[in-house]
């Protein structure tokens, strides 16, 4: 019995000698109701067997050239959790800017408190690059210390006003509570002129934080409160311009590629699209020196001149049409005003081709005249069939391995939806959709070049060209090369319709402007003083008109200061123990 009492008594001592001990320690270290409140509640908080980070402190040196040097001292309590070590993620791929961007973080050595060397493994996954420190064959517990040194470059934000530190110190992905986190920031030499900073989670603008400046090249942050899980402090430190050099536009390009690698898309696309012309689009035969010929070759009409020589029907082939059947004596052409016109319809029509018959007839139904205004639309409708008729029939006469329509038609489509693709909404990236359109636009380019002539086209579109020179050359070269000089009306008329597909029609008219005595008989208009020019004048404004009745035209980072938050800038990420 008094054995058991000495041994009540002793333990008695011993619980009074550990509590004045536990009160020493916490009036040394916690010297406010609410800091031991504050560490009852931590404690409850985590719990005796939960991890947590006593202190996180980043040193931060900012050099002459905008590179940043950060030491990171992390004391880790394991509490009674056996682990290997701890891993921490700091990203370097950012969505920003339109696009990806991406920061250079070189590590140069991880130790422990007494700056011995840690074995560490760096990989880089989702846009992290992971320290993972420790080993796996071995454990730790308890209170550890982490030191972390490493550099970042491209971290400066370079703005108008001034130039920008904005970081994330300990990153908002820790499953574990930060008790105190803290960051000072050595800057050039009287350099900084504003800070601040934010805690809570990301996105948060809460200042539960202290900075203080205790020289110009200095400034410090400190948590004034525990960060919970998923919480950080993110710093913001202006700097007067002209103290760091910012990059070059050149380097700026260069980074803007190097992160970006889609931007060269584009760039592959072009490749692959020269290639598929140069094998299935250039067209067959070989090209020769071009000579002067006097008429259309293969008694080609205008329209069909018009569809070799650019692979496509535009209305001035439409127009050319009504005034080569003008001049062979179907219809006459009216000149009401500058706005209209009135087509007269001369004799039948039954001689003609399948397509130039059905555009006179659907033009006319049945009528002896009709005004251009009242055909509003209806030429766009003849324009689609006689487009398709006239690719058909020489591709069957084998000026062309493939309609030239249906080839456009393929190219055409893919491009579309490769241009929708760029707005999808999974394509986030301004830069991608940039990127994805741009490839559209050059597949769109090169289907229209990509119709192929066969041997026997290439070698009539040669012929036209020299058809072209001889309607366009000079009147001494022209004497040289008719065999019948003598300027008359007829032959004016005749080669007109080809000089307007082929664009030389003010050329031609400039060699026959003293031919008219009286204005062509399938020609009629309100003018005092008639010439070819003033006619050839009056016929452009004709197809103005057939135009418009065919319904058809002629061919940065942002600053911290504004807007910032606690896990904005760059840095950031978390970590964790394994």
């Amino acid at each position: 019995m008094r054995f058991i009492k000495k041994r009540f008594i002793l333990l008695l001592i011993l619980s009074s000698l550990l509590l004045v001990a536990s009160v020493i320690y916490l009036y040394q270290n916690y010297q406010t109701p609410k800091d031991i409140i504050s560490l009852i509640q931590k404690v409850e908080a985590i719990g005796i067997d939960e991890e947590y980070i006593e202190s996180f402190d980043a040193i931060i040196t900012i050099n002459d050239n905008g590179q940043l040097e950060i030491t990171e001292a992390i004391e880790y309590n394991f509490q009674n959790t056996q682990r290997h070590g701890i891993y921490r993620d700091i990203p370097y791929s950012y969505n920003a800017r339109g696009g990806k961007f991406k920061i250079d973080i070189n590590v140069l050595k991880v130790t422990d408190g007494n700056s011995n060397d840690l074995s560490y493994q760096l990989s880089r996954k989702s846009g992290n690059l992971q320290i993972k420190i420790g080993e796996p064959d071995k454990y730790v517990t308890g209170l550890q210390t982490y030191r972390i040194t490493y550099t970042a470059n491209r971290i400066i934000n370079y703005f108008d006003s001034h130039d920008e530190l904005y970081w994330n110190v300990t990153g908002n992905n820790w499953p574990v509570v930060i008790d105190k986190a803290y960051a000072t920031v050595f800057i050039p030499e009287n350099s900084s002129y504003d800070s601040q900073c934010f805690t809570g989670f990301p996105g948060s603008t809460s200042e539960d934080c202290r900075i203080n400046k205790p020289n110009s090249q200095t400034v410090s942050f400190e948590s004034e409160s525990s960060l919970g899980q998923n919480q950080g402090l993110t710093i913001v430190v202006g700097l007067r311009k002209g103290f760091l050099p910012p990059p070059s536009w050149l380097q700026k390009t260069f980074w803007i590629l190097e992160d970006n690698f889609y931007l060269f898309l584009p760039l592959l696309v072009l490749v692959i699209m020269f290639c598929v012309w140069f094998n299935f689009g250039r067209d067959l035969g070989k090209k020769k020196a071009i000579i002067p010929i006097y008429n259309a070759p293969n008694n080609l009409n205008p329209t069909e001149v018009g569809a070799l020589i650019d692979e496509k029907i535009q209305t001035k082939d439409i127009t050319a049409i009504l005034i080569y059947l003008a001049v062979k004596g179907y219809l006459k052409i009216k000149k009401i005003n500058n706005n209209d016109w009135e087509l007269i319809k001369q004799k039948d029509f039954l001689d003609l081709q399948d397509w130039q018959c059905g555009l006179m007839n659907e033009i006319f139904k049945h009528q002896e005249t009709v005004k251009l205004s009242a055909l509003k639309n209806k030429l766009a409708v003849q324009m689609t069939k006689i487009s398709r008729h006239i690719y058909s029939s020489m591709t069957i006469a084998g000026f062309f391995k493939t309609s030239p329509s249906k080839i456009r038609g393929y190219f055409t489509t893919l491009s579309f939806i490769i241009f929708i693709m760029a707005f999808l909404p999974f394509i986030s990236f301004l830069l991608l959709k940039v990127s994805i359109a741009v490839s559209a636009i050059i597949i769109f380019s090169f289907g229209l070049v990509m119709p192929r002539k066969t041997k026997l086209g290439t070698k009539v579109y040669q012929q036209i060209k020299g058809y072209k020179m001889y309607l366009s050359v000079a009147e001494k070269d022209r004497i040289k090369f008719h065999q019948n000089p003598n300027k008359s009306a007829v032959i004016f008329e005749e080669h007109l319709p080809y000089a307007m597909v082929l664009n030389v029609e003010k050329k031609w008219a400039n060699k026959f402007k003293d031919i008219y005595l009286t204005q062509p008989s399938w020609y009629e208009g309100n003018f005092r003083a008639f010439n070819s020019l003033v006619f050839v004048s009056s016929l452009n404004n004709f197809n103005k008109t057939v135009t418009m009745v065919s319904g058809r035209s002629a061919a940065t980072g942002s600053s911290g200061f504004s807007g910032g938050h606690s896990g904005g800038g760059f840095g950031g990420g978390g970590g964790g123990s394994w």
